[in-house]
């Protein structure tokens, strides 16, 4: 009985890592996303200082994106739950 609960409490946290994996990406992905809309703005505006500043934002969140996805790819892939 004991073994039982012990197995599925472990499937549960094994679901949930995966899944905060793909949130994890997608969060920096969203982050990228709202610099992007800022830099467009900025441009816009022709606010040369604040379109800098919004694009270097904008690199610095797709990296973490980037290397969060290589980094736990090998979770996301498992049981279809990859987020790129």
């Amino acid at each position: 009985m004991r073994a039982k609960q012990r197995h599925d409490r472990w499937e549960e946290e094994v679901t949930t890592v995966k899944y905060e994996a793909k949130w994890t990406v997608t969060w920096f992905e969203d982050r990228k996303e709202k610099w992007n809309g800022r830099a467009e703005r900025a441009k816009k505006k022709e606010l040369r200082g604040h379109c800098i500043y919004a694009e270097k934002q904008k690199e610095m969140w797709e990296m973490h994106r980037a290397k969060a996805a290589y980094l736990l790819r090998d979770i996301m892939t498992q049981d279809g739950v990859y987020a790129e």
